[in-house]
């Protein structure tokens, strides 16, 4: 259990140092907007970074409100950004999803900007739902989608980007149409960051340089176990893992920043933000069906049914639904996801009590995972302000699982050479046997031929010799023993040339034949067996036919047999 310990303090540590990654100097400051106000007075870029547009935003909930910079009017409502609307109060009534609405909030500039110098500075926005746009100082200077004040006017549209102006003075307006009428959220869902343009795109770089690692890394992972399954299809956890990883990467590409968008633009929404929950919904039975290959006795059957038919099901919704309707399933997918989280530490404790192979780092990297799940739960739910760690965390369990999966494999190897080796044994001791059972032939068919020549010769001298004292009945006896012995005879050479044959030395006497003769012979050794049966043994070989070219002994033993 002190490994088990160890790694859960190891997954706290990397789950904070990773989460404050995602805090700048102004959150640190406590910088925040205040009646739809941000003070950057005293703030140096240079030296503090970038500062999060964090905090109380005007509201103006159903209108779409243009500028009227440099005149400003107080707003009657305020709301938290990054955040959602809805339930967002107003005269008593909690909002829904669906509507349109005007976010704005003020800048005060640092003196280097009072007098309209400065250098020039960039907004990064993130998520905004569903379609937005945005005027600085009352100029409109980008969006996503198309705003509307209906479903039918509105186009939802992701376009996570940077937006560079110049202050132009001290006081700078900063006004957001914001409209949804395809999904569950409404509003400024992320962060919107300030600060010099090149530090923003810097950042942004940045943050692409890792994701596309990850997205690169994990891929390859999974192509390179896909490829160990087609070599070894006995191991389904090769397969399972590999597909694993196709939806973690196609998951990192069409979340965050949405980088589907900037590879392939022409993507319509439905279609990013369908691969977004699916990525989702059937990456959680695809990884317990891995879990269950590695540890099949501990993982009972009916519970990976469920699993399954759960991740089906959500899948199926996804793909024959509108957005409007699935995106209200993610909760409820999210807190059946945490109870089969519960189950798999349940599993893997009885792993780690039977002492099975990789529960430990099994174990580990699952901690890891499981914190990095359930902070994204609880981000997606607006209830942290911490950044996403699932793609982070899913490639620590990869590069674990890997490791663990790269040791079964290296001692399947192992077993299949030592097994090889075995059986070049067993097959070197058969080669033996099979030598001695030759040899044991051979031997015996020397043994046997010395009496069978006796038999023959003095059947042949008992014909020869006293010919006239014999009866017809006692010489066809003679004869037929004399047949016999050659028969058995013949037995016994074949024996020999059975052995003969395996070493490439057995030899075939081919000569003229007349296979009316030989047949009559044939039936004449085999009519005794008849006995009384009701039988008749009939040559319907005409006589005086063409010859056969074959061996003669050879052919006897085939009508024999």
């Amino acid at each position: 259990m002190s490994r088990v310990a160890g790694g859960a303090v190891l997954a706290l540590l990397v789950h904070l140092a990773l989460a404050s990654c995602g805090h700048n100097d102004a959150a640190i400051q406590g910088l925040k907007a205040t009646g739809g106000i941000l003070d950057l007075g005293g703030w140096d870029f240079d030296m503090k970074g970038t500062v999060e547009l964090s905090g109380e935003w005007e509201f103006y909930w159903g209108r779409l409100l243009h500028s009227k910079f440099p005149h400003v009017e107080p707003a009657a409502e305020f709301i938290n950004v990054p955040g959602i609307w809805n339930g967002h109060v107003i005269d008593g009534k909690k909002l829904p999803g669906e509507g349109r609405s005007t976010y704005r909030l003020f800048l005060r500039m640092p003196k280097q900007f009072q007098s309209g110098g400065g250098e020039r500075l960039a907004l990064m926005v993130h998520g905004i739902g569903t379609a937005y746009s945005i005027f600085i100082n009352g100029s409109p200077v980008g969006g996503g989608g198309r705003v509307g004040e209906s479903r039918d006017s509105s186009i939802p549209g992701y376009r996570p980007a940077i937006y560079a102006f110049m202050p132009g003075g001290r006081q700078v307006e900063i006004l957001i149409h914001v409209s949804n009428y395809h999904h569950r959220k409404g509003g400024v869902w992320e962060k919107i960051t300030l600060g010099p343009e090149p530090m923003i795109r810097e950042g942004r770089d940045r943050r692409m340089a890792r994701n596309f690692f990850l997205f690169g890394s994990i891929f390859l992972m999974g192509a390179y176990h896909l490829l160990l399954f087609a070599l070894r299809k006995k191991d389904r956890s090769y397969c399972f893992f590999g597909i694993l990883c196709f939806l973690i990467a196609v998951r990192i590409l069409v979340t965050g920043e949405y980088y589907a968008l900037h590879l392939v633009p022409w993507l319509p929404w439905k279609t990013v933000i369908g691969a977004e929950y699916i990525s989702f919904y059937a990456a959680v039975p695809f990884f317990f069906l891995f879990m269950h290959s590695l540890f099949p006795d501990e993982f009972g059957d009916k519970p990976l049914v469920v699993v399954v038919i759960y991740g089906a099901i959500f899948s199926l919704i996804v793909i024959v639904s509108h957005p409007r309707f699935y995106t209200h399933t993610i909760q409820a997918y999210q807190i059946a996801t945490t109870l089969f989280c519960v189950y798999g530490f349940i599993v893997l404790a009885r792993a780690r009590a039977r002492k099975r192979e990789g529960a430990y780092p099994f174990t580990a990297g699952f901690i890891i995972l499981f914190t990095a799940v359930i902070n994204d739960f609880l981000r997606n739910n607006m209830l942290l302000q911490t950044g996403y760690l699932v793609p982070l965390g899913l490639f620590a369990f990869i590069i674990s699982q890997a490791f663990l999966l790269s040791i079964r494999f290296s001692k399947t190897i192992g077993a299949v050479e030592d097994l090889t080796a075995e059986l070049e044994r067993k097959n070197m001791r058969l080669l033996d046997l099979d030598r001695m059972k030759d040899d044991f032939l051979a031997a015996v068919s020397h043994e046997l031929r010395t009496p069978l020549n006796g038999i023959i010769g003095l059947t042949e001298s008992m014909r020869a010799g006293r010919r006239g004292e014999w009866s017809d009945d006692e010489i066809s006896v003679l004869e037929m023993i004399h047949s016999s012995g050659r028969r058995l005879s013949d037995l016994v050479n074949d024996l020999l040339d059975f052995s003969r044959l395996k070493y490439r030395d057995a030899s075939i006497n081919l000569e003229p034949v007349d296979l009316r003769v030989i047949v009559d012979l044939v039936i004449g050794l085999t009519r005794p067996l008849v006995g009384t049966k009701p039988l008749q043994l009939i040559n319907e070989i005409e006589p005086g036919g063409p010859m056969v070219f074959a061996d003669e002994k050879r052919l006897q033993q085939v009508l024999h047999n």
